[in-house]
């Protein structure tokens, strides 16, 4: 069976110097290149503020001929009261913030 598979390399063997020069490339080159993106893309975010557009109600869009299965019928699966507005408008004040209710404190025992 040692001629079933067709041999699919060119059989020299490779140059131990080509693993060296893309391990240099690799740590050198590539993971402050990814560095750099990475903090590129965390100080934008970060740093600048956008404004929530004005609402304005277009015919075309929000459409509801059915309700969504889940919820009140109305909001999409992955709703946000601050971005995404209803078919009326913004749920809430763009400046307001969402109060999340307190876990319950057990009693001690």
């Amino acid at each position: 069976m040692h001629g079933a598979m067709p041999n699919t390399t060119s059989g020299e063997k490779s140059d131990p110097s080509t693993a060296k020069k893309w391990k240099f490339i690799f740590f050198l080159v590539c993971l402050p290149v990814v560095g750099a993106a990475s903090f590129n893309a965390y100080w934008l975010t970060t740093t600048t503020k956008h404004e929530r557009p004005k609402f304005i109600k277009y015919e075309h869009l929000r459409i509801r001929n059915k309700r969504f299965p889940w919820g009140d019928g109305d909001k999409t699966f992955f709703h946000n009261p601050k971005v995404n507005a209803l078919s009326d408008g913004y749920e809430e004040d763009e400046h307001e913030e969402i109060k999340k209710p307190k876990p319950p404190r057990r009693a001690d025992i």
